[in-house]
Formats: structure tokens, C-alpha cells, sequence
């Protein structure tokens, strides 16, 4: 004989009118209460699907709330930022949702790992996380034993099991946006009103179809900055990307740069000092944060370098080191006048580089200088030594010449040349 208490309920319908029996199955739908999602301040998440089944052991129901779509909501360099502080013990995120989140790779930990899949998220690399989900759900029952690690007693429960909406059972999860750290998640309004502005210059070169113009994009603010993130679109009817390179920020490498739609003219672009030696660098007024190198398809137009933020691209905001959220704006005097304002005067270390671009040798040609040596360093584009030379300057100069080029692929190379207490660098482009 079996139990009643897990029999299935067979209800007597047969006897009542068509009219009836839908108005009784309209209350009995109203009257059952609904599973339910918020995020950990409480905030109800929209969008969630609750999916149930029963368990083949028990017959118990089993609901699992999930979310797909919009991974990048929310997510941004400052969650870099914080995780990044969590990771190097400088200031632990203060709640187990947090750390769930932190974790990008589903790993049960939080390290630079995951802060690489964040950063390739954000950048366009990955388009959804490849080893996680868009969001994730904590059973609002569940007590975590260890809040300051809630991987201890893994895995935490992310379904109710014993879901009984008809005994006003009402299952209840935590919301938890992977990724997103600091709750920006849901729509929250990123605009401009009442925000502080950081302006970012750079140069409008000159350049004739099939030559070559590297642009310093540089901080033309008035504070440090503590990240920032830039969606950037050029034309590339008039212009071809040829490479980024480091400027004046140590750590900011090829992989800080998303250039996976830059034959349609975009670039994704972000920084945050990520150095366990240096964890509170900033990027100075004034600094030049990377460098583009374009080649020329087309005359160039009079107005500017045919290049511009673009918040479609990504979204563009930049983090004081009080984190204070700042929008960033493009200067409107060009980073060039300023340049020449202050350009060296007769007597100083001049440097020129010939051919450039070049498919094989190039020489750098000294002047401006007499006497003593010069320290002559070629790197790749982001700061890395490929070759360190010393030599003697002449009283008319000295011309350099780097064979060791013709065997370097393809690609935007930097030279760098030291002598008598001067600097000189510059950009080399191998074809």
C-alpha cells in the first residue's frame, strides 16, 4: 500500500463546468508562491529562470534558478581593482558573495587567474566565461560556515531541494553577478551628470597615405588616476592599426589591449597597477599612457587623426586612487601644442631613425651631442630589452647601425638612446 504522503494528489475535477475549473486553477496558480532572486543588499534581480524537476531518489522537487546574457553587466576595471586588492591582502572583500564573485574562473579560489579572465572579458577576448556562468545563485537559507572563505564547504548550495510552493514554501536565492565586485550590476545608470571628468589628449600628426604616425595618448588631467578603461574607434578607411605600445606605465603589456574587431576600428584598452611591489602606483598628470601606431591608407583629414572615444566600444571611465568613479572625456587642446611648447632646444640629444618603416636594417642617427658614449637600447613594443649597445660618440655625431633588426618579425619596435645625463626614444616599425 502506498503512502499517502508521497502518493501523487489526484484532484476530482470531472463534475465541474469548464467556467469553474479555470477560475479554480487561476486562484490555486495565485495562491502558490513564486521562487525568488535579489541580490545580496536585497535588490530583486529580473530575468531569472527557475527550473524544476523532481529528484529520481526522493521524488523531492528540486529548483534551480539561472541567468544567461549580458555578462559584462557590471563588470568593469575597478572589479580588478578590488580583487586585486583582495588578492594581494591590502583590503579582503567583505562578504562571501563578493569572493564568490572574484571568482571569474570557478576555480574555488581567488588569484590572478581570475583576474585575467575578467580582464579578457572586459577587453572582448571572451564574449561569455568560458568555465562559469553570467550569474550565480546562493540558496538565501544557506549559513555559510566559513564567511571569510565560503570555498571551505564546497560546493554551496546553488538549488533548494524539497520545493513545496502548495505548503507556502517560497524558495529564496542570492544573486550573485561573476565578475562584478562593487554591485554596478542591474542596470545601474554610469552616467556623466555630476561625475568628475578626466581629459585625455593626443597629437594630430601629419601623414601621407602609405607612411607612418605614432600617437601618444597621455593623461591630461589634473589627478593621478588608479585605472581606467577606454573604448577607442578610428577609421579604417583612412587608417591601419599596426600595433599599441607601453608608455610611461610599467605592467601595461599586450594583453591589457582587446584588438579582436580592429579591422572594423576598434580598440579596448584598460590599466590598473597589478605589481605586488608597487600596488598603489597611479598614473601622473601628464603621463602618456600607451601608444598607437598607425599606418596612413588615405589623406588624413584637417580637422584631426580620425580617432575617437567611443562608449559603444566599451565604456569609458578612469578611477581616482580615492576610487571615485570619473568620466573621460577627450582634451580639447591636442597634446601636440603642448608638445611643442616645449620642445628641446638647439644643443640637446636629437635621435632619427632611417629607414621607417624599413623591411630590414635601420641606422639611428645621433646628434646634438659630442664626446663621452651613449647607451643605445632597442626593445619590443611594451619595454622588453632586445638589444643594449654602447658607444662612443664623435665630436659630428654618430650614426648607429642595428643589422640585428632584419631578423625581428614584423612588428612596432621602441629605441632608446642615453647620453650625457639625456634621453631620446622613439618608435620603429619593422614591415
Amino acid at each position: 500500500m502506498s503512502n499517502p504522503r508521497t502518493r501523487p494528489r489526484i484532484w476530482r475535477l470531472a463534475a465541474l463546468s469548464p467556467v469553474v475549473f479555470c477560475l479554480l486553477l487561476k486562484s490555486m496558480a495565485q495562491a502558490q508562491p513564486a521562487p525568488g532572486a535579489a541580490d545580496e543588499r536585497g535588490i530583486p534581480v529580473p530575468g531569472v529562470v527557475f527550473e524544476q524537476r523532481r529528484d529520481e531518489m526522493t521524488g523531492a522537487v528540486v529548483i534551480t534558478p539561472t541567468k544567461n546574457g549580458d555578462p559584462l553587466n557590471g563588470v568593469t576595471t575597478f572589479d580588478l581593482v578590488l580583487i586585486s586588492r583582495h588578492i594581494l591582502g591590502l583590503e579582503v572583500l567583505d562578504s562571501p558573495y563578493k569572493m564568490i564573485a572574484a571568482d571569474a574562473n570557478m576555480s574555488n579560489s581567488i588569484t590572478t587567474f581570475d583576474v585575467v579572465e575578467i580582464r579578457k572579458l572586459i577587453l572582448g577576448i571572451y564574449s561569455e566565461f568560458p568555465n562559469n556562468t553570467a550569474w550565480r545563485f546562493v540558496d538565501a537559507a544557506y549559513d555559510f560556515p566559513n564567511p571569510a572563505n565560503p570555498f571551505q564547504n564546497t560546493p554551496f548550495p546553488e538549488s533548494r531541494t524539497g520545493f513545496d510552493a502548495q505548503g507556502g514554501d517560497k524558495a529564496s536565492f542570492v544573486a550573485v553577478k561573476v565578475g562584478d565586485v562593487n554591485h554596478t550590476a542591474m542596470g545601474v545608470d554610469r552616467g556623466t551628470g555630476g561625475c568628475p571628468t578626466v581629459p585625455l589628449a593626443w597629437g594630430s600628426p601629419a601623414a601621407k597615405p602609405g607612411q607612418t604616425v605614432t600617437v601618444a595618448v597621455s593623461h591630461a588631467g589634473a589627478a593621478p588616476l588608479r585605472a581606467f578603461q577606454l573604448g577607442l574607434r578610428f577609421d579604417p578607411a583612412l587608417l591601419r592599426l599596426l600595433g599599441p605600445s607601453q608608455g610611461d606605465l610599467p605592467g601595461y603589456q599586450a594583453d591589457h589591449f582587446g584588438l579582436t574587431r580592429v579591422s572594423g576600428g576598434e580598440i579596448r584598452t584598460l590599466w590598473h597597477a597589478l605589481d605586488p611591489d608597487e600596488p598603489e602606483r597611479v598614473a601622473e598628470p601628464g603621463a602618456t599612457l600607451f601608444h598607437l601606431t598607425f599606418e596612413a591608407l588615405g589623406p588624413l583629414p584637417e580637422g584631426g587623426l580620425p580617432l575617437w572615444l567611443d562608449e559603444r566600444v566599451l565604456p569609458c571611465a578612469a578611477w581616482l586612487p580615492d576610487d571615485t568613479e570619473c568620466a573621460v572625456t577627450q582634451a580639447s587642446a591636442p597634446v601636440a601644442e603642448r608638445a611643442a611648447a616645449a620642445a628641446p632646444v638647439a644643443g640637446s640629444l636629437r635621435v632619427s631613425a632611417r629607414p621607417n618603416p624599413t623591411s630590414g636594417e635601420a641606422t639611428l642617427a645621433l646628434s646634438g651631442a659630442s664626446g663621452g658614449k651613449a647607451r643605445v637600447s632597442l626593445l619590443d613594443a611594451f619595454g622588453n630589452r632586445l638589444l643594449l649597445r654602447d658607444v662612443a660618440l664623435g665630436a659630428d655625431g654618430q650614426e648607429v647601425a642595428l643589422p640585428e633588426l632584419a631578423r625581428l618579425p614584423a612588428g612596432v619596435y621602441r629605441w632608446q638612446v642615453q647620453a650625457n645625463g639625456e634621453t631620446a626614444q622613439g618608435h620603429l616599425v619593422k614591415q
